[in-house]
């Protein structure tokens, strides 16, 4: 029995690098294997996906009017966010449907959706009115620079998103090319780099 012993000891001890690189291999496929499951399960419950992302409340409201059935829980307000992306919509559903003015659903309720303009929380109005605002002035600048038509006409200017000394100087100049002696006078301020130019910062205009 210890003569066996030994010769199995022997053996395993001849084998053990081998016996080592299979037991890594089958290491290494268990693990791959429950990082495969892992990551195929996150999919499945919608947490990670390789397809784009995409506004469902906006794909919601291109296929209205919709039929809604009411669950546990639901309300007006959390619906409407649903297929509107604005909760303010729900005086549109309670309309609809000749709802109570209270907005009371329970249960198994089928609502009709309706096709209707969104109403703008007041941080949507907020934010719109902002890139409207926004996208004027740009436009703005862009003509002022194309027709070099002098609109800066005092001895201090104070940066705005989207300035650059070239159209600074065509604003108060009329030419481009007088930026560098806006650069001059204003090196502290500006700094060492005559292409990075931060908004609100007070430019010295030389008259």
């Amino acid at each position: 029995m210890e003569q066996k012993l030994k010769h199995i000891l022997k053996a395993l001890k001849i084998n053990e690098g081998l016996i080592s690189s299979v037991m890594g291999g089958v290491v290494v496929v268990i693990m791959a294997a429950m990082i495969f499951n892992y990551f195929k399960s996150i999919n499945k419950s919608g947490t990670i996906t390789d397809e784009p992302a995409t506004d469902t409340a906006e794909q919601l409201s291109k296929a209205l009017p919709a039929t809604y059935k009411v669950k546990k829980g639901d309300d007006l307000w959390h619906i409407s966010e649903k297929y509107y992306n604005s909760g303010y919509n729900y005086v549109d559903i309670i309309k609809t449907n000749k709802l109570a003015s209270s907005g009371v659903i329970h249960e198994g309720n089928e609502l009709t959706i309706p096709k209707v303009e969104v109403r703008l929380t007041p941080k949507m109005k907020a934010e719109l009115a902002a890139k409207e605002k926004a996208a004027k002035e740009k436009v703005a600048v862009k003509t002022e620079v194309k027709t070099g038509k002098v609109t800066i006409e005092g001895a201090k200017y104070i940066t705005v998103k989207g300035d650059y000394l070239w159209s600074i100087a065509v604003r108060a100049y009329g030419d481009g090319y007088a930026w560098i002696k806006i650069y001059n006078a204003n090196q502290k301020v500006i700094g060492n780099d005559s292409s990075l130019l931060y908004t609100g910062v007070e430019l010295t205009l030389p008259r």
